[in-house]
């Protein structure tokens, strides 16, 4: 059918049956051939041009032997969809202030359906159709079609299918299903797949397509990097002969000197000379030009440079921080461009069949993981150390642990807390268990605070300069050594006075 007989049927409302996606013996003859066999530059191009056209069997089957044969590709692929499938799914609720039409209790029967639909597609492949979808950053594109339930009450899974079964129509944008894998593609050979049908990903940018080229260099690289070693990586030996062989028995001297040069065992006549050519190997220009290549393939999947590949940073962390980022940004844009797809088609399908002519106020998503209980910690450490404590109750509700404190351990952190500028003592707590009496001690804290208060006030001033200098930390430091207040010995003395005599009190035997 002629692109203007679909259009008029879409005018129409004709309504297509599904397809029936089924491979037929061409396309599983061209899956099992090795496209990268004898692959030169001017073959890569005329498939770039053939896809072009919409026609993407032969790009594709390209595509997928060069991620399976180049390492690096390889590892940026899995590293990126592995990132991906390290989230959460959830589903979420629409805000009112998103839609013009919100019934609350409309958005929680509609959550509580899709949990339950997106629940059993998790027991399915759900992960498997994620990752899939994923490719479509390499590849350009990537579809899976939705596998409903008995009237249309859940999600029992996802079809996942291979990119050169599709073609497309480069005037309508519409898909095409290719059973044969051929680019000889045609209406009477193809049939279109119809709108709303099949969870899609499209990338216009892709990995892949700039890929390609590099791997072609990097093969060629390769090839004459092999013969850069193998004529220069082990010197070559040459051996001389003595003036005196007899001419019948060159051949023989010959054979003997042959082995020998190639690593075995011999005899030569006496006189031999034994010479290694060494001077001529010069520079090695291909580690260089290869490195470059495999640094161009990463910073396209990743935003930036593994750290195996950046070598040492120097001082600190270096680059790292920044690429973590670069990274992270990648994986949250890959997560929206796969959710929007299965929210078209997967989502809106279940809830036109279960909430007819109802807005829709719920929809799935994908989250960061949850951190780890290290994580926590390590966060709630790093909170101590700024001079903020987390809340017990709730480390101890993500954490799953029970807190008791450790009243021998050192405190840590900051002496004075941030949110107490006057001064104000971070003490330990003892601990909740413990049914001693505590002592009033605020006479030895009052002390402490008199005789550092000079010591405060000097780096109250230093802190709110506008810009300190060596000189004045050094004030501050003379200032500190030079607090010797009599206060608080005074308030230790009496207070170790009186704790001593309590405890002889407990110890004297009744009358």
């Amino acid at each position: 059918m002629s692109f203007f007989g679909r259009v008029f049927d879409a005018m129409l409302g004709k309504s297509r049956e599904p397809v029936l996606y089924e491979k037929s013996e061409t396309s599983a003859w061209m899956e099992v051939n090795n496209p990268l066999r004898g692959l030169t530059v001017t073959q890569t191009q005329n498939i770039f041009d053939t896809a072009r056209m919409g026609l993407y069997a032969d790009l594709q089957l390209l595509y997928a032997a060069i991620e399976e044969a180049d390492p690096i590709l390889l590892t940026c692929l899995e590293r990126r969809s592995t990132t991906l499938l390290s989230m959460d799914w959830t589903i979420r609720e629409t805000t009112a202030e998103r839609m013009r039409v919100y019934d609350k209790n409309l958005a929680a029967e509609q959550a509580k359906f899709l949990n339950y639909a997106f629940a059993d597609a998790e027991r399915g492949n759900l992960a498997a159709m994620l990752e899939h979808l994923a490719l479509a950053f390499f590849r350009g594109f990537s579809h899976a079609r939705p596998l409903y339930g008995a009237g249309m009450k859940t999600l029992e899974g996802f079809e996942l299918f291979d990119n050169w079964n599709f073609c497309r129509d480069i005037v309508s944008g519409a898909w095409w299903w290719n059973p044969d894998a051929t680019t000889a593609a045609n209406e009477s050979n193809c049939v279109e797949v119809p709108p709303g049908e099949l969870v899609s990903v499209v990338r216009t940018r892709h990995v892949n397509y700039p890929a390609m080229e590099i791997y072609i260099r990097r093969a060629l690289g390769d090839k004459k990097y092999g013969i850069f070693i193998e004529r220069y990586g082990v010197p070559p030996v040459i051996i001389i002969m003595p003036p005196d062989v007899p001419k019948d028995r060159e051949l023989e001297y010959l054979g003997a000197a042959s082995k020998t040069a190639l690593g075995g065992t011999g005899a030569l006549p006496s006189g031999s000379d034994v010479k290694y050519a060494t001077d001529a190997r010069g520079t090695d220009p291909f580690t260089a030009f290869l490195k470059r290549q495999q640094e161009l393939v990463v910073l396209m999947s990743t935003g930036g440079l593994f750290t195996t590949l950046e070598g040492a940073t120097g001082i600190g962390q270096g680059a790292s921080p920044e690429h973590a980022k670069a990274f992270r940004s990648i994986i949250l844009r890959d997560a929206r461009a796969v959710v929007e797809p299965i929210n078209r088609v997967a989502t809106a399908a279940l809830l036109n069949a279960q909430f007819p002519g109802r807005p829709h106020l719920a929809y799935f998503d994908l989250t960061e993981p949850a951190p780890t209980t290290n994580e926590l910690l390590d966060s709630a450490a790093k909170a101590k150390a700024a001079g903020y404590r987390v809340e017990k109750s709730w480390l101890e509700e993500q954490t799953g642990y029970t807190l008791v404190e450790d009243a021998a351990a050192a405190p840590q952190g900051p002496m004075f807390n941030r949110e107490a500028p006057t001064g104000r003592l971070n003490m330990p707590v003892m601990n909740k268990e413990t049914t001693a009496p505590q002592r009033d001690r605020s006479a030895v804290l009052r002390a402490l605070r008199q005789d550092i208060a000079p010591a405060l006030a000097k780096a109250a001033e230093v802190i709110n300069m506008p810009a300190a200098t060596p000189a004045d930390f050094d004030a501050l430091a003379a200032r500190v050594d030079a607090t010797k207040g009599a206060a608080l010995p005074v308030a230790m003395e009496t207070e170790i006075a009186a704790a001593f005599a309590e405890g002889a009190k407990k110890e004297e035997p009744p009358k």
